[in-house]
């Protein structure tokens, strides 16, 4: 398993996909500036790293059909849905977030875990 910012991937899933979406950059450095206190600098490195392991991956029409309705269903910003349609596309099993609801499982796949509280 693979631990990036909020997600742990199903290992599997990683190697099939080769990427990330761009929403996981995006989050990845926001928690290492916010929550780490890292220096930009620090964090151009880190997401180097990643980037050389894990390409963009671009969000498909059917990811983003699927965050709209997952928006709809569970009320969440379509931002935080698109994390969430990310991560069932992949076969994720657990979805790390602060901003997500503690314990929530999503679509009978996805357990929310809040690692903060």
């Amino acid at each position: 398993m693979y631990f990036v910012n909020v997600l742990i991937f199903n290992s599997k899933a990683v190697v099939e996909r080769r990427g990330f979406r761009p929403k996981i950059f995006d989050e990845t450095i926001n928690v290492l500036k916010r929550k780490f206190s890292l220096s930009y600098s620090q964090i151009r490195e880190a997401v180097q790293e990643l980037s050389e392991g894990f390409p963009i991956v671009l969000v498909s029409v059917n990811t983003i059909e699927m965050a709209l309705n997952l928006a709809e269903r569970y009320q969440y910003s379509y931002f935080d849905s698109l994390i969430l349609a990310s991560a069932l596309e992949a076969r994720c099993q657990i979805l790390y977030s602060e901003d997500l609801q503690d314990g929530q499982r999503i679509e009978n796949q996805l357990m929310i875990i809040n690692p903060f509280s």
